[in-house]
């Protein structure tokens, strides 16, 4: 069922339309990242998201996964671009690791490579 617009609904309708919404507005809680942060960081600690422990001798390679995204260059200036491929190797990475998966997700610089040879240059 689509959504009611309420510029078609009558009068009487559409007091009722919008105080719905802005009960709904008035009791919700105010955000305090404080808590949001320390609540999941705590659920993350005891998931232990962020682990991932050395493989024993013989373990089934099947488990094993390796995500790698570009190098960032210490050179090089931040963009969007960054931002789109650390997220999406960032979340693949989680949901394989909720998934039993072992995930290894290393990050590093590239410190070699055209844009660090012309920051060199110039500086």
């Amino acid at each position: 069922m689509p959504a009611a617009d309420p510029q078609r609904l009558s009068t009487e309708r559409r007091f009722h339309f919008c105080s719905v919404f802005s009960d709904k507005a008035a009791s919700m809680q105010r955000y305090d990242p404080a808590a949001v942060e320390a609540k999941w960081q705590n659920v993350w600690h005891e998931a232990e998201a962020f682990t991932t422990p050395n493989p024993e001798p013989g373990e089934d390679a099947s488990r094993l996964q390796y995500v790698l995204e570009m190098l960032p260059y210490p050179s090089g200036d931040l963009h969007m671009g960054h931002v789109k491929n650390y997220t999406i190797g960032d979340a693949l990475c989680h949901q394989r690791r909720r998934h039993g998966l072992r995930v290894l997700h290393p990050m590093g610089y590239d410190a070699f490579g055209l844009p660090a040879e012309n920051a060199a240059i110039r500086e």
